[in-house]
């Protein structure tokens, strides 16, 4: 089995991978109101989607407030998300 990907069909899998696609749909908008108004919505059709499931719900949460940090330049825990980036970058180069 080595080298093979495991395959998983659980509702996990279509959490992660809607709220994923939720980022990459707004990773690089326009930081305005009208904007964040679309992120909201679709993140309520997530919501509704999955029944406010509390794994859905904290992974939109955590995106949106990525979303924020990614956007706005706002310093959190410390850091840029430019900064963070670089940080986790270099977290990389040596491995986990």
């Amino acid at each position: 089995m080595a080298g093979q990907t495991e395959r998983y069909d659980g509702i996990e899998r279509y959490i992660f991978a809607d709220v994923y696609n939720l980022f990459l749909k707004y990773k690089n908008m326009t930081n305005d109101e009208y904007h964040w108004e679309c992120v909201n919505d679709d993140a309520k059709a997530l919501y509704q989607k999955y029944k406010n499931h509390r794994l859905a719900r904290e992974m939109i949460v955590a995106t949106l407030t990525q979303l924020e940090h990614k956007l706005t330049g706002r310093v959190r825990d410390g850091l840029t998300h430019e900064q963070w980036e670089e940080k986790l970058k270099e977290s990389h180069k040596i491995g986990w």
